[in-house]
């Protein structure tokens, strides 16, 4: 049976003008921030990682398996921790490109509206998204919030619970499966929440929301001949 393997659907490292996830060419040097196309050449470069992981994940997943789908405890010993780690990696990677990519688009609508960069990235993680519900950066991503909640409760439950090695010997009967236990604020009186996710359904919603920032910051344009900071005009916000 041929294994069914998720790629984020990316060019390998196509010049910048062909591959189309490099994105675009339209932000400059920035006087605060620096060359912000180097994320785009970053996220390009991470996704590249981020399928390699993905390889390596769901081929030892396999390799848990017998034709009966059967465990064996040495398979196990050899793949299971391996996979398990990777995919909090994983995770860890969706997470950090998400955050920088509301920074950016923050950036970008900051200086659709005012003509300058702003002084301060006042939303430029999916917490300060979340609680900015009014902004134009929230608009943008609107119909992705559930999704980009359950990542970023994932990510913070892998860092911060105590409780999270209890569900370490859990693993996807039929494919990779991020599993992981949050205790709020590590209250040991308070009920712990277990989070089980195929891990294919978690690439899936990164990929449409990473595909929505894409096609908003295309649409921005840098004035290159007005430098994007205004030294009389410290506001923020």
């Amino acid at each position: 049976m041929q294994l069914s393997i998720p790629q984020l659907p990316i060019e390998q490292r196509g010049t910048g003008y062909t591959n189309d996830n490099l994105m675009y060419h339209n932000f400059y040097q920035s006087p605060r921030y620096g060359s912000l196309n180097l994320k785009h050449e970053n996220y390009n470069e991470r996704h590249i990682f981020m399928n390699s992981l993905l390889q390596e994940i769901y081929t030892k997943h396999s390799l848990l398996l017998s034709d009966n789908k059967q465990i064996s405890s040495d398979s196990f010993a050899d793949y299971h921790f391996p996979i398990l780690f990777q995919i909090e990696t994983l995770v860890y990677w969706m997470r950090k490109n998400m955050d920088e990519i509301i920074g950016l688009n923050y950036y970008a609508s900051f200086y659709k509206r005012k003509g300058r960069e702003p002084a301060k990235l006042i939303i430029s993680s999916v917490g300060t998204l979340i609680n900015s519900p009014n902004s134009d950066v929230y608009a943008v991503f609107k119909d992705h919030i559930f999704i980009m909640e359950r990542l970023n409760d994932i990510s913070n439950t892998y860092k911060h619970s105590f409780l999270t090695s209890e569900a370490h010997s859990l693993f996807g009967k039929e494919e990779p499966v991020v599993n992981c236990l949050d205790l709020t604020n590590n209250h040991g009186d308070k009920g712990p929440i277990f989070h089980s996710y195929f891990l294919r359904e978690i690439v899936d919603n990164y990929w449409n929301f990473f595909m929505t920032s894409r096609d908003a910051l295309k649409g921005f344009h840098w004035n290159a001949q007005q430098s994007p900071l205004n030294n009389e005009d410290h506001n923020p916000s």
